[in-house]
Order: structure tokens, then sequence, then C-alpha cells
């Protein structure tokens, strides 16, 4: 039985080499988008899904009529472009909030673009 074990042993490396460029292929870390590029410089956003991180500046996700129900994201300074006519900033409208989001701190999440008069 002991030898059985050892020989278990020595391959368990053997597939972690195998299977390590595997998984960081299929675990890569998405793209970011800026929120520059989503907004863009006309009355729409781009559309598609991307993913954003900027840094959570409010926080309003009590759910209920009349609350907003999401939380306001804004680009880092590093990240910002420097084109006047697009925005930095965007709302992040979420049914349910299932993660809890602070201010002041850097959240990234998976977003579709979509406008709203209300």
């Amino acid at each position: 039985m002991k030898q059985r074990r050892d020989r278990l042993v020595d391959t368990v490396p053997m597939l972690a080499l195998v299977w390590a460029p595997l998984l960081s292929l299929v675990w890569a870390a998405p793209a970011i988008t800026p929120i520059h590029a989503i907004q863009g410089r006309g009355a729409t956003a781009t559309a598609g899904t991307f993913t954003v991180e900027a840094i959570v500046v409010g926080a309003y996700q009590t759910q209920g009529a009349g609350q907003l129900r999401g939380f306001f994201l804004q680009e880092e300074d590093a990240d910002a472009d420097a084109d006047p006519a697009t925005s930095e900033g965007i709302f992040v409208f979420c049914r349910g909030c299932p993660i809890p989001v602070s201010v002041a701190t850097r959240y990234r999440s998976p977003a579709t673009p979509a406008s709203s008069s209300t």
C-alpha cells in the first residue's frame, strides 16, 4: 500500500504542471473596460457587456419603491482620460444588490449598459 501512495504523490506535481496552464486560460481575469469607453462622447452608452473596476463613491443599495437600488462608481484619476466630453462615472443598478459595497472601496463588476430616464 505504501508504494501506491508514493506513486500517487509523485504524480500530483506532474498533474499540477499540466493543468496549471489550462487553468490560467480558463480562469484568466476579464479585461477591464474604462468607464469613459463605455459612456463615450454621445448621448448613449456603447452596447455590449463589459467589466468595470472603479471606486465606489455613493452606495444606495436599499431596495424598494422610491430607492435608487444601486451605487455610483468613478474611475481612479490614473485611469481617467483627458476628454471633457466623456464621463468617468457610472451608476450601477442592481436588483437585490447581492453584494454590499462601501464608499471608497474598489469594486469590479461585469455590466451591461442601459439608458434610463427614471
